[in-house]
């Protein structure tokens, strides 16, 4: 508890008796000083205003579930998800529905599908 104070005092965090509580909450997510110190600097260098208890604990709660130290990260923490494949304009003969009239058009296609 002690290093966690010291961390505060030196990031130029005083917090009221309420803040205190919360702020000693995080040390049941670790006890580990050294994350700490990594969680407070990580703060520091992506955050340009003083550490909150909610990054903080942001920061420590990713690393527990990721298995990574802070830093090791690469991105925001959301996943972006299966990246689209690249598209471009192919021409295609379009044969409309109604009348059976040919024509050609550029078209918008994925590489994923037919390059016909």
């Amino acid at each position: 508890m002690k290093h966690l104070f010291a961390l505060l005092d030196r990031a130029g965090v005083t917090p009221s008796p309420f803040q205190s509580e919360q702020w000693c909450a995080l040390l049941d997510l670790t006890p580990d000083d050294t994350l700490l110190d990594d969680a407070f600097t990580e703060s520091a260098t992506k955050n340009n205003r003083q550490p909150t208890v909610a990054y903080i604990r942001s920061i420590l709660t990713r690393c527990l579930a990721e298995g990574k130290r802070p830093g090791e990260f690469g991105g925001n923490g959301h996943d972006p998800g299966p990246r689209s494949p690249p598209v471009r304009l192919v021409k295609r003969t379009i044969v409309h529905p109604l009348t059976g009239e040919r024509f050609e058009a550029e078209v918008v296609v994925s590489d994923g599908q037919n390059r016909g």
